[in-house]
């Protein structure tokens, strides 16, 4: 189940239509316009396939099966940075060039699992190298650009998995980060060190992929305690961080009794939203 409404600045619990209903009648619903809401809720709501996704083997596990089986709730601003990229993406498709493929679905699979991406563009250039080069960008929507030359680690393995995913050649492709904000725009091309071999991916695959289609298999979450230290770092901006920690308490209560060696994590207090 997806998210089924908002949140008020009193963290009341609305759903979308009331909260549309609201924005028609009076042009806005807690300071967002009907517009900027009706857009949002499209992208919230639409179909999603069902193949696991190149960005949910970069999220953690739980907030995925937690997003994908659990009404939840949350403030329009915290939409808003998902519905600014799509803006991006809007502008993107309509100036593609005439070579280029956007936004276009691609799937493979691996281990027997299939994993499905969009790039946000793919196009054939001539750098002036022999043959045939690719060159596959991801843009990206930003507060502001990155002072350093090289694209976030999570952006760099996402145009890995998707050059792996079309079956290009990471010698003879080009991989770049293209960010937007208000301060302009910076295209960041990863190194040759960055670029990873199909071994690299697949490697990165069998840790990422297989929790995602084990606790599908299972029909519940990863447990909590078991999730990567590097995830960890999501929870304070999940969606669904209350459910997850209240399943995540009982998780560990049942893991303590069950299998004490393996609960090395307890649930962190949650703190205020403000």
């Amino acid at each position: 189940m997806p998210q089924v409404g908002w949140l008020t600045s009193s963290r009341t619990k609305v759903p979308f239509d009331e909260a549309l209903a609201a924005a028609e009648a009076d042009g806005e619903w807690e300071g967002m316009p009907f517009e900027v809401l009706s857009g949002i809720r499209k992208q919230v709501t639409a179909d999603r396939p069902d193949a696991i996704s190149v960005t949910q083997t970069l999220s953690c596990p739980r907030k995925v099966f937690l997003q994908g089986t659990e009404d939840y709730y949350v403030s329009p601003m915290d939409n808003f940075a998902t519905f600014r990229g799509t803006i991006v993406h809007t502008m993107l498709e309509d100036n593609k060039t005439d070579d280029g493929v956007t936004e276009e679905r691609f799937t493979r699979d691996h281990r027997g699992i299939i994993i499905s991406g969009s790039p946000d563009s793919v196009r054939s250039i001539d750098r002036g190298r022999r043959g045939d080069r690719f060159l596959i960008r991801d843009w990206k929507s930003a507060k502001a650009l990155p002072k350093y030359d090289n694209a976030y680690t999570n952006h760099q393995q996402q145009v890995n998995l998707y050059r792996w995913l079309l079956h290009l050649d990471p010698e003879r492709t080009d991989l770049e980060v293209v960010y937007v904000s208000m301060e302009g725009v910076r295209i960041l091309r990863l190194k040759p060190s960055q670029v990873w071999s199909d071994a690299e991916v697949e490697a990165f695959l069998d840790r990422r992929l297989m929790p995602l289609q084990a606790q599908r298999d299972a029909g519940r979450p990863v447990a909590y305690y078991s999730v990567e230290e590097g995830d960890l770092w999501q929870c304070d901006y999940c969606p669904v961080q209350a459910i997850c920690y209240r399943k995540a308490a009982l998780e560990i209560r049942d893991g303590l009794l069950a299998e004490p060696d393996k609960v090395q994590r307890v649930v962190p207090r949650a703190r205020k939203k403000k």
